[in-house]
């Protein structure tokens, strides 16, 4: 039987994909190492951005894709190496609050990178 040492570990996300609790309330700067597109069982054909010595991907929704598109331009190509910042909040969905990963462009400073996930 596996036993843990505390909440954080126990409860800890067990998806390659970045959840609101994997940045336990941080901010994080990430350079974009790559992209890919991944096809759900809903049939709903997504972005997945990999991150330079990131355990974690994220799936884009078009709220964040738009936010990147933003900052960074359309070509998909041109995102590779570039930096964002990753943050926890929540949005509305299906009537309720849930925690969820939102995105910006990092600015010149006050950022904070050593958060793990």
């Amino acid at each position: 039987m596996t036993t843990y040492e505390n909440a954080d570990e126990f409860f800890a996300s067990k998806s390659n994909m970045l959840a609101a609790e994997d940045l336990k309330g941080h901010e994080v700067n990430v350079e974009i190492e790559s992209y890919d597109f991944k096809t759900f069982n809903d049939g709903e054909t997504k972005m997945i951005l990999t991150f330079k010595d990131r355990e974690k991907k994220l799936s884009l929704n078009v709220t964040n894709g738009r936010a990147i598109r933003s900052g960074l331009g359309a070509n998909f190509k041109d995102w590779i190496g570039k930096k964002i910042l990753v943050y926890p909040t929540t949005t509305e969905y299906n009537n309720k609050t849930v925690p969820c990963v939102r995105v910006r462009m990092v600015p010149t400073e006050g950022f904070d990178d050593d958060i793990p996930f």
